[in-house]
């Protein structure tokens, strides 16, 4: 269509489109003497159309003179993890276990999810552990399957995701990898949804670009994680960006979780931020469970913190 974003027939128009389209992409406009405000989907910094830089997301059109803050929150894609829904009413919780986890502690915290539902089984390979090993996968497979439970892994080499990807119901992407272009791109080819970590030091707008690498590759089952950002604060590794939940659920159509693990010290104080999380509109968590409770892993859930975020009871 040929027009201005303020005119009212492009406006109606465009308004037509967004309801029908998951990606509305605005490439220009005519000039008109009085020039509204138009907000892309990514977070605004204060730069010029001219000086802002990486891809277009989904276009909002506001009216003259309105507050560029003020934003209606979007409807959110809803992604099928397996049998689990994500994006719609019910917060999902994904746990995450060692790679090398034995298979009757794999079992128990297989038990717990189906017990509490709407619940993932996440298989995590240390960094630097080599190769991604299959059988040991195989034990969470089993687990999986035995409860009906759906199951991801953390994809950190784009060789790992054509093999996997007839195995899994999810990958996850980690904050470290937020940025690995080759991975992200692999995993835009594939029809398994994706969680992508939000990098420690990256920005909104960096977080999106990475996600448009995904679904330009014809991937459309992104969903973005909020995971702690570098802070002036020691005391944790990172610090919880609750803003940042909210920011992307008004200017994106992507579900969002957060994964708390590196922003506290102590396991008990992981619940706490989960229901804040909820609170502000995510739409599940990530759930990094150590039931050895090493003092490696102090950060990471037993089996006691663990039931009871899953609103399961403590047997005492």
């Amino acid at each position: 269509m040929e027009g201005n974003v303020e005119e009212e027939h492009v406006i109606r128009a465009l308004d037509d489109v967004r309801s029908r389209a998951r990606l509305l992409r605005v490439l220009g406009c005519f000039p008109r003497g009085d020039l509204g405000t138009t907000s892309r989907a990514e977070i605004s910094d204060g730069l010029s159309p001219t000086e802002s830089a990486g891809p277009e997301f989904v276009h909002r059109v506001e009216p003259p003179g309105a507050d560029v803050l003020s934003v209606r929150p979007r409807e959110t894609k809803q992604v099928s993890l397996g049998a689990v829904l994500l994006g719609g009413e019910e917060f999902v919780l994904v746990v995450g276990l060692g790679l090398t986890t034995a298979p009757e502690k794999i079992e128990q915290v297989a038990r717990l999810a189906r017990a509490r539902g709407k619940a993932l089984l996440l298989a995590v390979q240390e960094p630097g552990a080599g190769r991604f090993d299959l059988e040991q996968f195989r034990q969470f497979r089993n687990a999986a399957a035995e409860h009906q439970l759906p199951i991801g892994c953390l994809a950190q080499a784009s060789e790992q995701v054509g093999p996997l990807s007839s195995l899994v119901d999810l990958f996850v992407i980690s904050s470290q990898n937020m940025q690995s272009t080759g991975l992200l791109e692999e995993v835009g080819r594939v029809s398994v949804p994706v969680v992508l970590k939000r990098g420690i030091s990256s920005t909104l707008r960096e977080l999106l670009v990475s996600a448009e690498t995904i679904l330009e590759r014809g991937n459309q089952d992104v969903i973005l994680c909020e995971c702690g950002i570098r802070t002036f604060e020691s005391v944790s590794q990172t610090t919880l960006d609750l803003g940042a939940i909210m920011a992307l659920k008004d200017r994106t159509h992507l579900p969002v979780m957060v994964d708390p693990t590196h922003c506290v010290t102590r396991a008990h104080r992981i619940r706490p931020l989960v229901e804040a999380s909820r609170e502000v509109g995510a739409n599940g968590a990530i759930l990094q469970v150590d039931l050895d409770e090493s003092d490696s892993k102090r950060h990471a859930l037993g089996m006691e913190h663990l039931m009871d975020i899953m609103g399961l009871k403590v047997e005492g």
